[in-house]
């Protein structure tokens, strides 16, 4: 992995999200949200109830709010 250090971040990686686990799982904190959640590659879209993947869409993953 590249170290793209400029002096100004005192070797910290800029962008990560704060994390934690809960049953095992990974969560995510969301400054946006403002709440807890995972990534996962796909959701249950709520009206049609069908499975919608996150590379039919151009997106790499969806954030799932879980709390």
């Amino acid at each position: 992995m590249a170290n793209n250090d400029n002096g100004n971040n005192n070797g910290k990686r800029q962008g990560k999200m704060p994390s934690r686990y809960v049953n095992g799982e990974k969560q995510y904190w969301s400054e946006e949200r403002q709440s807890w959640g995972v990534f996962r590659p796909y959701f249950k879209h709520p009206k049609t109830g069908e499975l919608v993947w996150a590379r039919m869409t151009g997106h790499r993953s969806f954030f799932i709010p879980v709390g």
